[in-house]
Protein backbone atom coordinates (compact mmCIF):
# COMPACT_ATOMS: atom_id res chain seq x y z
CA UNK A 1 0.00 0.00 0.00
CA UNK A 2 1.05 3.53 -0.62
CA UNK A 3 -0.06 6.48 1.72
CA UNK A 4 -1.24 9.11 0.06
CA UNK A 5 -1.07 11.63 3.19
CA UNK A 6 2.19 13.02 2.78
CA UNK A 7 2.03 14.39 -0.98
CA UNK A 8 -0.18 17.31 -1.68
CA UNK A 9 -3.77 16.18 -3.03
CA UNK A 10 -4.49 19.42 -4.39
CA UNK A 11 -1.47 18.31 -7.27
CA UNK A 12 -2.33 14.91 -8.06
CA UNK A 13 -4.54 11.70 -7.59
CA UNK A 14 -2.76 8.22 -6.89
CA UNK A 15 -4.26 5.12 -9.11
CA UNK A 16 -3.55 1.39 -9.31
CA UNK A 17 -3.17 1.50 -12.93
CA UNK A 18 -0.08 1.11 -15.47
CA UNK A 19 1.76 3.39 -17.33
CA UNK A 20 2.87 3.28 -21.38
CA UNK A 21 3.71 5.72 -23.66
CA UNK A 22 4.21 5.18 -27.27
CA UNK A 23 3.94 7.78 -30.59
CA UNK A 24 1.67 6.88 -33.25
CA UNK A 25 1.25 8.43 -36.79
CA UNK A 26 -2.45 9.97 -36.98
CA UNK A 27 -4.52 9.53 -39.53
CA UNK A 28 -3.54 13.11 -41.17
CA UNK A 29 -0.10 11.92 -41.56
CA UNK A 30 0.58 14.20 -38.31
CA UNK A 31 2.26 12.32 -35.00
CA UNK A 32 1.04 11.97 -31.48
CA UNK A 33 2.69 11.44 -28.30
CA UNK A 34 0.44 9.10 -26.29
CA UNK A 35 0.85 9.06 -22.89
CA UNK A 36 -1.80 6.34 -21.45
CA UNK A 37 -3.22 4.52 -17.90
CA UNK A 38 -4.82 1.14 -17.80
CA UNK A 39 -7.05 0.81 -14.67
CA UNK A 40 -7.84 -2.91 -13.65
CA UNK A 41 -7.96 -5.47 -11.17
CA UNK A 42 -6.66 -8.92 -11.17
CA UNK A 43 -7.03 -10.80 -14.49
CA UNK A 44 -8.82 -8.39 -16.18
CA UNK A 45 -5.79 -6.55 -18.30
CA UNK A 46 -4.11 -3.89 -16.62
CA UNK A 47 -1.17 -5.26 -17.36
CA UNK A 48 -1.38 -7.14 -20.43
CA UNK A 49 -2.50 -4.09 -22.01
CA UNK A 50 -0.44 -1.26 -19.85
CA UNK A 51 3.22 -3.55 -21.18
CA UNK A 52 1.59 -4.72 -24.83
CA UNK A 53 4.49 -3.56 -27.22
CA UNK A 54 3.76 -4.21 -31.16
CA UNK A 55 6.82 -5.84 -32.62
CA UNK A 56 7.29 -8.52 -35.16
CA UNK A 57 6.48 -11.21 -32.96
CA UNK A 58 2.58 -10.28 -33.01
CA UNK A 59 2.31 -7.95 -36.39
CA UNK A 60 1.44 -11.26 -38.04
CA UNK A 61 -1.66 -11.45 -35.94
CA UNK A 62 -3.03 -8.08 -37.12
CA UNK A 63 -1.60 -8.55 -40.69
CA UNK A 64 -3.59 -11.69 -40.88
CA UNK A 65 -6.99 -11.07 -39.03
CA UNK A 66 -7.12 -7.13 -39.57
CA UNK A 67 -5.07 -6.60 -42.46
CA UNK A 68 -3.51 -3.96 -40.36
CA UNK A 69 0.38 -3.45 -40.03
CA UNK A 70 0.51 -1.85 -36.45
CA UNK A 71 4.45 -1.24 -36.65
CA UNK A 72 4.26 0.85 -39.40
CA UNK A 73 2.04 3.29 -37.21
CA UNK A 74 3.46 2.62 -34.16
CA UNK A 75 7.07 3.77 -32.48
CA UNK A 76 9.18 5.10 -29.62
CA UNK A 77 7.00 2.65 -27.19
CA UNK A 78 7.76 2.85 -23.66
CA UNK A 79 6.69 0.90 -20.10
CA UNK A 80 6.78 3.54 -17.51
CA UNK A 81 5.15 1.56 -14.63
CA UNK A 82 2.55 -1.58 -13.69
CA UNK A 83 0.69 -1.31 -10.78
CA UNK A 84 0.53 2.28 -9.12
CA UNK A 85 1.09 5.96 -10.37
CA UNK A 86 0.64 9.51 -9.51
CA UNK A 87 -1.28 11.44 -12.06
CA UNK A 88 -0.67 15.13 -11.64
CA UNK A 89 -1.47 17.72 -13.96
CA UNK A 90 1.43 18.11 -16.29
CA UNK A 91 2.74 13.99 -16.01
CA UNK A 92 2.10 10.63 -14.98
CA UNK A 93 4.89 9.13 -12.16
CA UNK A 94 5.22 5.50 -11.55
CA UNK A 95 6.09 3.55 -8.12
CA UNK A 96 8.72 1.49 -9.34
CA UNK A 97 11.23 0.07 -11.41
CA UNK A 98 9.30 -3.52 -11.30
CA UNK A 99 6.01 -5.77 -11.91
CA UNK A 100 4.46 -8.15 -10.05
CA UNK A 101 2.00 -9.92 -12.35
CA UNK A 102 0.01 -12.21 -13.07
CA UNK A 103 2.02 -14.72 -16.64
CA UNK A 104 -0.29 -17.22 -16.90
CA UNK A 105 -1.18 -18.02 -20.14
CA UNK A 106 1.70 -15.45 -21.61
CA UNK A 107 3.32 -16.39 -24.69
CA UNK A 108 5.47 -14.78 -26.62
CA UNK A 109 2.81 -12.27 -28.63
CA UNK A 110 3.10 -10.79 -25.26
CA UNK A 111 7.00 -10.01 -26.01
CA UNK A 112 7.54 -7.29 -22.97
CA UNK A 113 6.00 -9.66 -20.15
CA UNK A 114 7.73 -12.63 -21.98
CA UNK A 115 11.24 -11.49 -22.23
CA UNK A 116 10.98 -10.38 -18.39
CA UNK A 117 9.40 -12.84 -17.58
CA UNK A 118 11.92 -15.00 -19.07
CA UNK A 119 14.90 -13.49 -17.87
CA UNK A 120 17.26 -15.00 -15.56
CA UNK A 121 16.69 -12.37 -12.52
CA UNK A 122 12.80 -12.97 -12.75
CA UNK A 123 11.19 -14.41 -9.74
CA UNK A 124 8.25 -17.01 -10.24
CA UNK A 125 5.38 -17.97 -8.04
CA UNK A 126 3.04 -20.71 -8.93
CA UNK A 127 4.62 -21.01 -11.68
CA UNK A 128 5.86 -24.87 -13.26
CA UNK A 129 8.90 -24.96 -15.42
CA UNK A 130 9.23 -27.20 -18.96
CA UNK A 131 11.43 -29.77 -20.05
CA UNK A 132 13.93 -27.76 -20.96
CA UNK A 133 14.44 -26.10 -17.52
CA UNK A 134 12.64 -22.82 -18.64
CA UNK A 135 9.70 -21.11 -16.65
CA UNK A 136 6.15 -22.31 -18.57
CA UNK A 137 3.73 -20.01 -18.49
CA UNK A 138 1.22 -22.48 -20.04
CA UNK A 139 -0.54 -23.89 -16.93
CA UNK A 140 -0.59 -27.43 -17.97
CA UNK A 141 1.27 -29.13 -14.99
CA UNK A 142 0.63 -27.73 -11.51
CA UNK A 143 -2.33 -28.49 -9.64
CA UNK A 144 -4.02 -27.41 -6.45
CA UNK A 145 -6.10 -29.69 -4.87
CA UNK A 146 -7.03 -31.35 -8.10
CA UNK A 147 -7.79 -28.76 -10.02
CA UNK A 148 -5.31 -27.10 -12.23
CA UNK A 149 -3.56 -23.71 -11.04
CA UNK A 150 -4.50 -20.42 -11.64
CA UNK A 151 -2.39 -17.98 -10.20
CA UNK A 152 0.81 -18.22 -11.87
CA UNK A 153 2.73 -14.84 -11.41
CA UNK A 154 5.84 -13.16 -11.93
CA UNK A 155 8.20 -10.81 -10.17
CA UNK A 156 10.57 -8.94 -12.99
CA UNK A 157 12.72 -5.89 -13.90
CA UNK A 158 10.80 -3.43 -16.17
CA UNK A 159 14.38 -3.16 -17.80
CA UNK A 160 13.60 -7.27 -18.65
CA UNK A 161 10.80 -6.13 -20.84
CA UNK A 162 13.13 -3.99 -23.30
CA UNK A 163 10.75 -1.04 -23.09
CA UNK A 164 12.11 0.54 -19.73
CA UNK A 165 14.43 3.27 -20.24
CA UNK A 166 15.17 3.98 -16.63
CA UNK A 167 12.38 6.37 -16.07
CA UNK A 168 8.86 6.27 -14.49
CA UNK A 169 7.95 9.76 -15.26
CA UNK A 170 6.31 10.41 -17.93
CA UNK A 171 6.85 12.87 -21.08
CA UNK A 172 3.87 14.65 -20.62
CA UNK A 173 0.62 14.75 -19.59
CA UNK A 174 -2.30 11.93 -19.49
CA UNK A 175 -4.15 11.85 -22.75
CA UNK A 176 -5.55 8.61 -22.58
CA UNK A 177 -7.20 7.20 -19.79
CA UNK A 178 -8.83 3.89 -20.20
CA UNK A 179 -10.85 1.97 -17.42
CA UNK A 180 -11.35 -1.77 -17.46
CA UNK A 181 -15.03 -2.98 -16.62
CA UNK A 182 -15.82 -5.81 -17.29
CA UNK A 183 -19.62 -6.84 -16.81
CA UNK A 184 -22.17 -9.42 -18.41
CA UNK A 185 -25.33 -7.59 -19.58
CA UNK A 186 -25.32 -3.81 -20.30
CA UNK A 187 -21.74 -3.36 -21.83
CA UNK A 188 -20.13 -2.77 -24.97
CA UNK A 189 -16.64 -4.10 -25.87
CA UNK A 190 -15.51 -0.56 -25.79
CA UNK A 191 -16.90 3.06 -25.13
CA UNK A 192 -15.47 6.32 -25.47
CA UNK A 193 -16.56 8.70 -22.35
CA UNK A 194 -16.97 12.03 -23.09
CA UNK A 195 -18.97 13.25 -19.65
CA UNK A 196 -15.82 13.64 -16.92
CA UNK A 197 -18.47 12.93 -14.42
CA UNK A 198 -19.62 9.56 -16.16
CA UNK A 199 -15.76 8.47 -16.23
CA UNK A 200 -15.48 9.18 -12.54
CA UNK A 201 -18.38 7.31 -11.76
CA UNK A 202 -16.82 4.29 -13.91
CA UNK A 203 -13.41 5.08 -11.68
CA UNK A 204 -15.67 5.10 -8.22
CA UNK A 205 -17.64 2.41 -9.38
CA UNK A 206 -14.00 -0.21 -10.23
CA UNK A 207 -16.21 -2.77 -11.12
CA UNK A 208 -14.80 -6.18 -12.25
CA UNK A 209 -15.76 -9.57 -12.08
CA UNK A 210 -14.01 -11.84 -9.51
CA UNK A 211 -11.12 -13.88 -10.94
CA UNK A 212 -9.71 -18.14 -10.99
CA UNK A 213 -6.79 -16.69 -8.30
CA UNK A 214 -9.41 -15.57 -6.17
CA UNK A 215 -12.09 -16.94 -3.46
CA UNK A 216 -14.24 -19.75 -5.33
CA UNK A 217 -17.54 -17.70 -3.79
CA UNK A 218 -16.56 -14.41 -6.01
CA UNK A 219 -14.93 -16.22 -9.31
CA UNK A 220 -16.93 -15.07 -12.04
CA UNK A 221 -18.95 -13.00 -10.17
CA UNK A 222 -19.25 -9.33 -10.79
CA UNK A 223 -18.01 -6.84 -7.83
CA UNK A 224 -17.25 -3.39 -6.84
CA UNK A 225 -14.20 -2.85 -5.61
CA UNK A 226 -13.88 1.34 -5.75
CA UNK A 227 -11.06 3.22 -7.71
CA UNK A 228 -10.15 -0.57 -8.29
CA UNK A 229 -7.99 0.01 -5.46
CA UNK A 230 -8.41 -1.46 -2.01
CA UNK A 231 -6.34 -1.76 -0.76
CA UNK A 232 -3.68 -0.15 -2.50
CA UNK A 233 -3.58 3.53 -1.40
CA UNK A 234 -4.40 4.90 2.67
CA UNK A 235 -4.28 7.95 4.16
CA UNK A 236 -6.67 10.21 1.87
CA UNK A 237 -9.98 8.81 1.11
CA UNK A 238 -11.69 7.02 -2.25
CA UNK A 239 -14.15 9.90 -2.61
CA UNK A 240 -11.11 13.04 -2.35
CA UNK A 241 -9.23 11.02 -5.17
CA UNK A 242 -12.18 10.58 -7.88
CA UNK A 243 -13.15 14.20 -6.88
CA UNK A 244 -9.58 15.57 -8.04
CA UNK A 245 -10.28 12.81 -11.21
CA UNK A 246 -12.95 14.81 -12.62
CA UNK A 247 -11.45 17.87 -11.67
CA UNK A 248 -8.75 17.27 -14.29
CA UNK A 249 -10.58 15.63 -17.03
CA UNK A 250 -12.86 18.64 -16.53
CA UNK A 251 -10.41 20.77 -16.49
CA UNK A 252 -8.30 19.80 -19.61
CA UNK A 253 -11.99 19.06 -21.71
CA UNK A 254 -12.32 23.00 -20.73
CA UNK A 255 -9.08 23.64 -22.37
CA UNK A 256 -9.89 21.72 -25.35
CA UNK A 257 -6.96 19.35 -24.79
CA UNK A 258 -8.99 16.67 -23.47
CA UNK A 259 -7.74 13.18 -21.64
CA UNK A 260 -9.90 11.15 -23.91
CA UNK A 261 -11.67 8.54 -21.49
CA UNK A 262 -12.63 4.73 -22.48
CA UNK A 263 -14.39 2.11 -20.72
CA UNK A 264 -13.42 -1.42 -21.72
CA UNK A 265 -15.31 -4.82 -21.27
CA UNK A 266 -12.52 -7.08 -21.62
CA UNK A 267 -13.09 -10.40 -18.71
CA UNK A 268 -16.68 -9.99 -19.01
CA UNK A 269 -18.91 -11.18 -22.20
CA UNK A 270 -21.66 -9.35 -24.24
CA UNK A 271 -24.29 -10.87 -23.54
CA UNK A 272 -23.93 -13.60 -20.77
CA UNK A 273 -27.04 -15.61 -20.08
CA UNK A 274 -28.94 -14.63 -16.96
CA UNK A 275 -31.98 -14.55 -15.03
CA UNK A 276 -33.94 -12.19 -12.34
CA UNK A 277 -33.62 -12.96 -8.92
CA UNK A 278 -34.23 -11.03 -5.27
CA UNK A 279 -31.39 -10.30 -3.92
CA UNK A 280 -30.37 -8.28 -0.40
CA UNK A 281 -28.90 -4.81 -0.77
CA UNK A 282 -28.41 -3.57 2.92
CA UNK A 283 -31.95 -4.28 4.26
CA UNK A 284 -33.33 -3.79 1.39
CA UNK A 285 -34.64 -6.80 -1.48
CA UNK A 286 -33.81 -6.05 -4.80
CA UNK A 287 -34.40 -7.55 -7.94
CA UNK A 288 -30.97 -7.79 -10.08
CA UNK A 289 -29.96 -10.10 -12.42
CA UNK A 290 -27.86 -13.24 -11.79
CA UNK A 291 -24.92 -14.58 -14.05
CA UNK A 292 -25.28 -17.80 -14.67
CA UNK A 293 -22.25 -19.92 -14.10
CA UNK A 294 -20.86 -23.42 -15.25
CA UNK A 295 -17.42 -25.23 -14.04
CA UNK A 296 -14.74 -25.62 -16.76
CA UNK A 297 -11.80 -27.53 -14.87
CA UNK A 298 -13.41 -26.11 -11.93
CA UNK A 299 -13.71 -22.84 -12.84
CA UNK A 300 -17.23 -21.25 -12.82
CA UNK A 301 -17.18 -19.60 -15.77
CA UNK A 302 -20.07 -17.23 -17.47
CA UNK A 303 -22.83 -18.78 -20.12
CA UNK A 304 -23.51 -17.43 -23.10
CA UNK A 305 -22.18 -14.13 -24.44
CA UNK A 306 -18.98 -13.00 -26.81
CA UNK A 307 -15.92 -11.07 -25.48
CA UNK A 308 -13.07 -9.47 -27.26
CA UNK A 309 -9.31 -10.96 -28.01
CA UNK A 310 -6.23 -9.13 -26.74
CA UNK A 311 -5.74 -8.06 -30.68
CA UNK A 312 -8.95 -6.98 -31.14
CA UNK A 313 -8.94 -4.50 -28.10
CA UNK A 314 -4.85 -3.61 -28.83
CA UNK A 315 -6.26 -2.51 -32.31
CA UNK A 316 -8.95 -0.65 -31.48
CA UNK A 317 -6.83 1.43 -28.95
CA UNK A 318 -4.42 2.03 -31.83
CA UNK A 319 -7.24 3.10 -34.36
CA UNK A 320 -8.64 4.77 -31.37
CA UNK A 321 -5.29 6.56 -30.83
CA UNK A 322 -4.55 7.29 -34.59
CA UNK A 323 -8.23 9.15 -34.00
CA UNK A 324 -9.55 6.90 -37.18
CA UNK A 325 -12.47 5.39 -35.05
CA UNK A 326 -15.94 6.75 -36.08
CA UNK A 327 -18.33 6.77 -33.33
CA UNK A 328 -22.74 7.82 -32.43
CA UNK A 329 -24.19 8.45 -29.49
CA UNK A 330 -24.99 5.70 -26.83
CA UNK A 331 -28.15 4.99 -27.16
CA UNK A 332 -29.19 5.61 -23.26
CA UNK A 333 -26.38 8.25 -21.86
CA UNK A 334 -26.75 10.39 -26.01
CA UNK A 335 -23.62 12.40 -26.10
CA UNK A 336 -22.02 11.37 -22.75
CA UNK A 337 -20.89 7.81 -24.26
CA UNK A 338 -19.83 7.56 -27.50
CA UNK A 339 -20.28 3.85 -29.26
CA UNK A 340 -17.76 2.89 -31.97
CA UNK A 341 -19.45 2.19 -35.52
CA UNK A 342 -16.41 1.92 -37.25
CA UNK A 343 -12.67 1.03 -36.26
CA UNK A 344 -10.87 -0.04 -39.58
CA UNK A 345 -9.51 -3.57 -39.36
CA UNK A 346 -12.46 -4.91 -37.51
CA UNK A 347 -15.67 -6.32 -39.90
CA UNK A 348 -18.83 -4.03 -39.26
CA UNK A 349 -20.49 -7.76 -38.92
CA UNK A 350 -17.66 -8.75 -35.42
CA UNK A 351 -17.85 -4.92 -34.38
CA UNK A 352 -21.99 -5.39 -33.79
CA UNK A 353 -21.49 -8.28 -32.69
CA UNK A 354 -20.02 -6.67 -29.37
CA UNK A 355 -23.08 -4.37 -28.54
CA UNK A 356 -25.41 -5.34 -25.86
CA UNK A 357 -27.63 -4.09 -27.86
CA UNK A 358 -27.38 -6.55 -30.78
CA UNK A 359 -28.70 -9.00 -28.30
CA UNK A 360 -31.14 -7.89 -25.64
CA UNK A 361 -33.86 -5.35 -26.76
CA UNK A 362 -33.98 -2.06 -25.73
CA UNK A 363 -36.20 -2.34 -22.69
CA UNK A 364 -34.37 -5.45 -21.45
CA UNK A 365 -31.00 -3.22 -21.36
CA UNK A 366 -32.88 -0.12 -19.39
CA UNK A 367 -33.52 -2.65 -16.68
CA UNK A 368 -30.66 -3.94 -17.02
CA UNK A 369 -28.38 -0.83 -16.53
CA UNK A 370 -30.83 0.42 -13.79
CA UNK A 371 -30.05 -2.65 -11.63
CA UNK A 372 -26.51 -2.17 -12.39
CA UNK A 373 -26.87 1.49 -11.33
CA UNK A 374 -28.70 0.71 -8.18
CA UNK A 375 -25.81 -1.90 -7.17
CA UNK A 376 -23.31 0.01 -7.96
CA UNK A 377 -24.83 2.77 -6.00
CA UNK A 378 -24.90 0.60 -2.69
CA UNK A 379 -21.31 -0.45 -2.94
CA UNK A 380 -20.46 3.43 -3.35
CA UNK A 381 -22.40 3.91 0.00
CA UNK A 382 -20.14 1.34 1.92
CA UNK A 383 -16.80 2.23 -0.45
CA UNK A 384 -16.84 5.77 -1.66
CA UNK A 385 -19.27 7.70 0.41
CA UNK A 386 -19.63 11.20 0.18
CA UNK A 387 -19.93 12.13 -3.85
CA UNK A 388 -21.19 14.92 -4.86
CA UNK A 389 -24.49 14.09 -7.37
CA UNK A 390 -23.41 15.14 -10.16
CA UNK A 391 -20.93 11.81 -9.97
CA UNK A 392 -22.92 9.57 -8.35
CA UNK A 393 -26.13 10.12 -10.77
CA UNK A 394 -23.85 10.47 -13.92
CA UNK A 395 -25.20 7.28 -14.77
CA UNK A 396 -29.27 7.68 -13.98
CA UNK A 397 -31.21 8.20 -16.98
Amino acid sequence: MLATRGWKLLNYTLEHASLREFTVKKADGTEKRIVMCVWGLTGSGKSTHGMYIFDKRNARIYMEKFGIAPTEYVSDQVVRNDDIVAIFEDRVEGSEKGSWTKTEGVDETQGAIWDAGMSPRALHENTEFGPDGNPSFKGELFQFYGAPNRNARTVFYLADTGYFDGNVVSSGPLNMAILISPGYFTDYAWLKIEDPALAAKVLADGRTIGHPAQAKAVIGRVRYVTRYCLPFTMGTSNTAHVIRFHEFLKKRKESGNPIEAYKFNTTGRIVAKYEWVKQKLGDKTVELPNTKLVEVDDIPRAMGGTRTTIEETELFILQAARGTVKYEPHPIWGEKALVPVKVEGIPKERLRELYSTSHLPMDEIKRLLKAQILASKYYLGQQCSGLPDHIRNAMDF
